[in-house]
């Protein structure tokens, strides 16, 4: 684990990491001197054990492959009450372990929230437990957290297209040089 000093000790942040196992969320989420609260798939949230475990550690549903207005609401809610909101812009895991391209909702957010964005690079976990199997393996996960990015905010009608993939870029490029 590096970079831990990257994340700010008070204050509104999103926390943007790769993301290619089911381990990503617990582990990360584990490492950070303060609660970050994860913007989470749903489904998880239809079990009442998982459900109970997600929202202990702050976790909130998404729906995937739409716009979810609640989860945008709440997503918010957490940068308002100044405090770290984990995402995964990839919006889900990798079947192969290489990134995937990001969503350009969860970038939109980002470039509306105005927030420091710190990017993280997770690596070993795919290898640890791949996303296609329930079995964990013992290898070494290194968490690497990179120096804060800054974005001028731009509401989300003002954004084009090129404020976009520049943040796309930008931020791909951070995460890609702190998985090692």
């Amino acid at each position: 684990l590096n970079g831990l000093e990257n994340i700010p000790q008070k204050g509104a942040a999103i926390v943007a990491a790769n993301h290619v196992s089911l381990l990503d969320g617990s582990s990360l989420g584990a490492c950070l001197p303060r609660l970050a609260r994860f913007m989470t798939k749903n489904s998880p949230f239809n079990h009442p054990m998982f459900r109970a475990i997600l929202r202990t550690a702050g976790a909130f549903p998404v729906m995937r492959y739409r716009t979810d207005v609640v989860a945008v609401r709440n997503a918010w809610r957490v940068l308002q009450n100044n405090h770290l909101l984990g995402v995964f812009p990839e919006g889900e895991r990798s079947w192969d372990g290489r990134r995937q391209p990001f969503k350009k909702g969860t970038l939109r957010l980002m470039l509306a929230a105005g927030k420091p964005i710190i990017p993280v690079g997770i690596s070993g976990i795919y290898e640890l437990m791949p996303r296609w199997t329930h079995s964990i393996k013992r290898v070494p996960v290194s968490i690497n957290v990179g120096m804060p990015m800054h974005f001028a905010p731009i509401s989300i009608v003002d954004q084009t297209e090129e404020d976009v993939r520049l943040a796309d870029r930008q931020l791909g490029d951070a995460i890609k040089r702190l998985i090692v």
